[in-house]
């Protein structure tokens, strides 16, 4: 049986800038199918969402 290292169960850190590398390089659907960065690639774009709408509804208020 094939023993499995332990540095493959362990996801790397949440650093901006790996997740733009690696998006560049695969494009968004690539990057997202990424066994080792793609739950980073996920939670970025919620979070790059979130801030869009949040400056939306902003905006939206401000003009009211």
């Amino acid at each position: 049986m094939q023993q499995r290292n332990t540095d493959d169960l362990v996801p790397p850190s949440f650093n901006i800038g790996e997740i733009l590398k690696t998006i560049r390089e695969k494009g968004l659907r690539g990057a997202m199918d990424d066994p080792r960065m793609g739950p980073h690639v996920h939670l970025f774009v919620i979070l790059c969402i979130i801030f869009l709408v949040t400056i939306i509804i902003m905006g939206a208020s401000l003009l009211s």
